[in-house]
């Protein structure tokens, strides 16, 4: 994400390296020295509007302005694609997050539905080849957004979430998708051992769902305190 400090201070350095002072920027740009010295004290960042204006008058590209610092020119393409994708906000990150939570799912589904839906093991046929392909492509797709995209501590952090995966997850686990024998969990059983496992599967839940929450207030503290620790710097 974009760090007001940094980018502050780096539009003042290159404000003085270029000997203007904040009242002669602002008049180039049409705004307020006011507004420039916010800028460069990490109070608020340009409008998004004002962006390109700013980056030619100090003589920067606006990948270097996200990045806060100068990008080296074979780095340059790498940065931009960093600081982009780090100027997400938290809601659109857990939003990715989801995405990713569903595409694990669909891609576990997807290589276990060839033994839920047969009743001893899978023969190596068309459809259950294309089943694991099918299932290798988007477990591929999850892994490739879970690394290019930033803030996965951040990502993990949204307690509903969390919470929903390890449902979710915990549900699957005790009755698969498409099995056959999903329904019939019970059967063949008394009342009291009917009961038993019920409540076994009730705690199980609370636990895991609980555990989850907690992780995830977990991580957004440490988030916190590490992103607040950076701003200090």
């Amino acid at each position: 994400m974009v760090e007001p400090i940094k980018v502050g201070r780096f539009i003042a350095q290159n404000r003085k390296n270029l000997n203007l002072t904040q009242k002669e920027l602002a008049e180039k740009l049409g705004v307020t020295d006011r507004a420039v010295s916010k800028w460069e004290n990490g109070r608020s960042i340009p409008d998004v509007g004002i962006i390109e204006s700013l980056c030619k008058e100090l003589n920067i590209s606006i990948g270097e302005f996200f990045a806060g610092e100068k990008i080296q020119e074979k780095e340059y393409k790498k940065e931009t694609e960093k600081m982009l994708l780090a100027s997400l906000d938290e809601k659109q990150l857990y939003g990715v997050q989801a995405v990713i939570y569903i595409l694990e799912f669909v891609s576990l589904e997807l290589l276990m539905l060839p033994f839920q839906l047969s009743e001893k093991w899978p023969s190596i046929n068309r459809i259950n080849i294309i089943y694991w392909i099918l299932a290798a492509v988007v477990f591929f797709c999850m892994c490739y957004l879970d690394k290019k995209m930033p803030e996965r501590r951040l990502r993990n952090s949204n307690k509903w979430i969390q919470g929903i995966e390890a449902a979710v997850g915990f549900l699957w686990v005790v009755f698969p998708i498409a099995s056959k024998e999903r329904m019939n969990i019970f059967q063949g059983m008394s009342i009291g051992e009917s009961i038993a496992i019920g409540l076994e599967i009730i705690i199980g839940f609370i636990i895991v769902v609980g555990v989850a929450v907690i992780q995830s207030k977990t991580r957004k503290e440490e988030w916190e305190e590490e992103n607040n620790s950076k701003k200090s710097d």
